[in-house]
């Protein structure tokens, strides 16, 4: 495995882990081609990880993260999470975000993304904190429900509201930022309280 500490940056080439990685202190990670973790990323005493692929470069996480404290993307073209993450608190900033399953232990979620997919299914994203959800393009609108993506919007489908397993103390969706509007299309069901904004404003076509 590959132990891991302090900083480490590239101003040109990704940064990719064949092995387990573990981490023995808070640690930076900066690459402009990207950021890739082929095995388990571990760290024993939850330290704090950093990563930053710039607007071009990828961040993939191919197997399980855990137990992390706070992990935060602050800049990536696209996160792919294709196993399950554990952390106090998961913030991402990206063009697209892509995750599977989440476990946070009390610090919440908080994702600004041109477009969010949680594939893991029905409640596969816990926790006991917030779940703040973006547009990362301020000006972007938002849809909420229907099963249907488009290119245009941030799509929350169906699918992804349902993945959000109950007990979070608020799901906080939009901002008042922008001109980008809000739209409920469809009967959306949420498990947790849920706060909805919009810059322009929320039009709501079924139940919620």
């Amino acid at each position: 495995g590959i132990n891991l500490g302090d900083i480490i940056t590239t101003s040109n080439g990704s940064i990719n882990f064949a092995s387990v990685v573990t981490l023995n202190e808070d640690v930076t990670l900066r690459s402009v081609e990207g950021i890739a973790f082929d095995e388990k990323l571990i760290s024993e005493v939850s330290n704090d990880l950093l990563l930053n692929a710039g607007t071009r470069g990828n961040v993939i996480f191919s197997s399980t993260v855990g137990t992390i404290g706070i992990l935060e993307i602050e800049e990536a073209n696209k996160v792919r999470a294709e196993n399950k993450i554990t952390a106090n608190k998961l913030k991402i900033t990206a063009g697209t975000s892509e995750l599977k399953v989440i476990e946070t232990l009390g610090l919440g979620i908080e994702i600004n993304s041109d477009e969010i997919n949680f594939t893991g299914g029905t409640s596969s994203v816990s926790g006991t904190g917030s779940i703040i959800l973006k547009s990362k393009d301020e000006n972007r609108s938002i849809t909420i429900g229907g099963t249907r993506d488009d290119f245009d919007s941030l799509n929350l489908v169906q699918r992804d509201v349902m993945s959000f397993k109950e007990g979070f103390s608020l799901i906080e969706i939009g901002a008042v930022r922008g001109t980008g509007s809000t739209k409920i299309e469809g009967d959306v069901t949420f498990k947790s309280a849920v706060s909805i904004k919009a810059g322009n404003q929320v039009e709501v076509t079924n139940a919620i």
